[in-house]
């Protein structure tokens, strides 16, 4: 193959684009391509040539089918898989961050991260093991360390190769090509024995895990058969030796991974998943975890003398302690079972199995109170909206790994006639066990019966101490805060709109709500939220929406001054009204009556990023995202911060992240845009600023992303033909924004700083949502003392420009 490239592009035809290739691909030839109908990065890897004619192409996809079926946070997917000339390929997203072994080329890691790292690795491993995928090449290799999160790639790939040649033309050793990686490989494994399973996995896992603790590989600098030797035969120095401050509990972990018998190592990811959670609650060196038994390995290493001298006695004491040891956790495993250990919970929306889809808002509605209430405990950590609502459906041990919680609430309902029929039960997430279930059959007008009993049973179960208040003895602004029925439904049906965006159905239900029960403060304090955004759709104008907003807000609080809604609603409206300072004061009100609200959490780090506390707004953003993991809005102004903030590495990993949440919202599509922008990657700027525009061409600026996007490539025709469409397109309530964009993208700073001046003295919204102190797309006007007298008009400190500008030449 004289022109590989080129017959590799052929074969991709016209979905991916090929832009390099990367060395150091091991043994595959590896190339960076972008996926060109989502405009994202990817890597097509290439079997070697020396494979050619020895692997069954048909079996090799057969095989890897298998491994592209993994949907897992920790798991990097397989995207597609075909040939060049017989030579296999697979296809698998583009991550940006180092890899593990680019860590430890500064030495070892810190023993925290360790953790961190190895827990996500074991997690990735139990869930793949449990839908019969191996990896068969665990490695610091093919560890990422994406944003906060580390995954696996290439997964079941050397399994898939394995399978494809064996069975043909003997394995793949036999030409020269490890299946799997000498250093990582464990015993079974370098033996060929066709019984290797799940288990060698675990063994790489602990060499790994050994690698990051010590700084070198058990067996670092031996040559690839003495390597294979010394793993079948020879036992590791103990990293309790080499590394003292290593937890006792998990250098033992690390230790019986690496017993030469599968047997007597971990039996499966999951167990050293509780094992290594027990290591990161461990305060002493001097306990076990729960599940690891000291491995042989290192007792022989450290204690071999003594029991040589006192074995009778040591043995007599040992049958002793053994006793103990396992009736103490045979009693921990049973107060654990009953809720004692729980202190983490996820409570899904509960499935509407009616049918009737007029009745989905009963999905979110029948957990909002039972939510509110288990989070007002202080014992108690409980994940927040969004992201228990994107595990709906799911299996109770998914949902526990990926929101990293300990149980799962869950339960159905359906409505027929005025009848309610609903079921709950708590799970266990680490064995699916039920710990309580009950059904109800109620009238829909006893829902908020239900909800309690749920809620009391729920704490009962888990041995909680009730609580009626939030430390420091605010209120729980969380209560459902009417007795008519009616108007809580209608409640539900307007945080249902809400939650989605839909800001003038939600008004509407709510109106209702306030009507039926004019002292309902809550809705009152909800329908405000509703009024004070819906002028960022693009419709409705910011004064009348935010008069309506504001008596909504007053009237909440004079009912009830703990509802942090209506503080929110108040940060919102003073935000619109370009009165930065004084929005940081409501929600800061919030913050303390619930600290551990997502949206408020989100709300503050917004506010603070518009006056230009980026450090402080980064720092509430991580809070906001580690609430509610699976929040895209949460996620997503976590990677806007980091972009102001010049992390523009990290900003992309998360804004990827974000995006795969929902790839049908067009403002994740136009904020990668931008990020590509600033990051040297114009094609993939314009292929995102396309998408949106193909998703909502009037939204947040529309068509004026498009001539940005062209600008940043050079592509100067394509923005020509686009500006003089942008003067028909309707202008929205904030023509000015559009204006300033396109100024920008041509180099006309003067026309643009105009556009932005009369802007925010309009009050359009647009100017309200972007944070004019700090997104590097203003850049351009930072040095200008009009910018900086206008940001002083509006209580804000400038930030620096973070990046170079990223248009180069300009055409009038």
């Amino acid at each position: 193959m004289t022109d590989l490239r080129s017959q590799l592009q052929a074969s991709l035809g016209g979905a991916y684009a090929i832009e390099r290739e990367l060395e150091g691909g091991g043994m595959s030839r590896v190339f960076v391509a972008e996926e060109t109908s989502l405009g994202r990065r990817v890597v097509v890897k290439l079997l070697p040539a020396d494979l050619w004619g020895s692997v069954s192409i048909a079996r090799f996809r057969r095989e890897i089918s298998l491994a592209a079926r993994l949907q897992h946070p920790h798991i990097v997917p397989l995207l597609a898989a075909g040939e060049v000339d017989g030579l296999p390929y697979y296809v698998m997203p583009f991550v940006e961050g180092e890899s593990v072994r680019a860590r430890l080329a500064h030495g070892e890691l810190p023993i925290g991260e360790t953790i961190s790292i190895l827990r996500d690795v074991a997690k990735a491993l139990a869930f793949a093991h449990s839908k019969g995928v191996t990896h068969r090449d665990i490695k610091p290799d093919n560890v990422l360390l994406a944003g906060t999160s580390a995954v696996i790639t290439d997964f079941g790939v050397a399994k898939a190769l394995s399978d494809a040649t064996e069975s043909e033309v003997g394995p793949l050793t036999s030409h020269g090509v490890a299946l799997g990686t000498a250093a990582y490989m464990a015993p079974e494994q370098a033996a060929g024995d066709p019984a290797t399973d799940l288990r060698a996995d675990l063994y790489a896992f602990g060499v790994m895990a050994y690698e990051m603790l010590a700084g070198h590989a058990p067996f670092a600098g031996r040559s690839m058969q003495a390597t294979l030797a010394a793993h079948a035969t020879e036992v590791p120095r103990s990293i309790a030796a080499l590394r003292p401050a290593t937890p006792e509990p998990l250098a033992d972990l690390v230790m019986r991974c690496l017993e030469k018998r599968p047997g007597d190592r971990p039996q499966s990811a999951d167990e050293i998943v509780h094992a290594l959670d027990a290591v990161g609650g461990t305060t002493s060196g001097a306990s076990v975890a729960p599940g690891v038994a000291p491995s042989s390995a290192s007792a022989a290493s450290l204690g071999r003398g003594r029991a040589a001298r006192i074995g009778g006695i040591v043995a007599g004491v040992a049958v002793c302690v053994l006793a103990l040891a396992l009736g103490w956790r045979t009693y921990a495993g049973t107060r654990s079972a009953l809720g004692d250990e729980i202190r983490s919970i996820a409570v899904l929306p509960f499935e509407n199995t009616s049918g009737d889809t007029t009745f989905d808002y009963l999905e979110d509605g029948i957990t909002d109170h039972v939510r509110d209430a288990l989070n007002a405990m202080p014992e108690l950590t409980v994940k927040a909206r969004s992201s228990s609502h994107r595990m709906k459906g799911r299996d109770a041990r998914e949902i526990g790994a990926t929101l990293g919680v300990v149980a799962v609430l869950r339960g159905t309902v359906s409505h027929s006639a005025s009848r309610l029929h609903v079921t709950a039960e708590l799970v266990r997430a680490a064995d699916d066990i039920a710990l309580w279930s009950s059904t109800f059959d109620r009238q829909a007008s006893e829902l908020a019966g239900i909800q309690d009993t749920i809620t009391r049973a729920v704490t009962r179960r888990l041995h909680l101490r009730d609580a009626d208040a939030r430390p420091g003895g605010a209120a729980v602004s969380g209560a459902r805060g009417t007795t008519d029925s009616d108007a809580y439904s209608d409640f539900l049906r307007g945080r249902y709109a809400f939650d989605r965006f839909d800001f003038v159905r939600a008004a509407e239900a709510l109106q209702s709500a306030v009507a039926r029960d004019p002292r309902f403060a809550r809705a009152h304090a909800l329908l405000a939220m509703a009024y004070a955004n819906t002028p960022t759709l693009g419709v409705a104008s910011v004064d009348s929406m935010n008069a309506l907003a504001r008596a909504s807000a007053e009237r909440a609080l004079t009912l009830d001054s703990t509802v942090v809604e209506a503080y929110l609603a108040e940060s919102y409206l003073l935000t619109a009204e370009m009165r930065w300072a004084d929005a940081v004061k409501p929600v800061e009100k919030a913050l303390r009556m619930d600290s551990t609200n997502s949206e408020v959490l989100f709300t503050y780090a917004s506010s603070l990023s518009f006056v230009g506390r980026i450090a402080e707004a980064l720092a509430q953003a991580r809070r906001a995202r580690d609430r509610d993991p699976l929040s895209q809005t949460a996620v997503g102004f976590l990677a806007y911060v980091l972009q102001m903030s010049g992390q523009y590495d990290a900003a992309l990993a998360t804004a990827r992240v974000a995006r795969d949440l929902d790839a049908s919202n067009v403002l994740m599509h136009q904020a990668l845009g931008f990020l590509f922008s600033f990051s040297g990657m114009p094609d993939s700027a314009v292929a995102a600023f396309e998408t949106a525009f193909k998703l909502n061409p009037n939204v947040w600026g529309g068509r004026s992303n498009l001539v940005f996007g062209y600008a940043v490539a050079g592509r100067w025709s394509d923005a020509a033909r686009q500006r003089p469409l942008l003067e028909r397109d309707p202008p929205g309530n904030s023509p000015h924004y559009p204006r300033m964009v396109v100024d920008l993208a041509y180099g006309d700073y003067d026309a643009a700083m105009m556009a932005l001046e009369r802007g925010v003295a309009a009050r359009e919204p647009l100017f309200g949502v972007l944070t004019l102190a700090c997104d590097p797309l203003l850049d351009p006007l930072k040095s200008n003392p009009r910018f900086t007298a206008l940001m002083q008009r509006l209580g804000a400190r400038a930030c620096p420009a973070t990046t170079r500008w990223p248009i180069t030449t300009h055409r009038g």
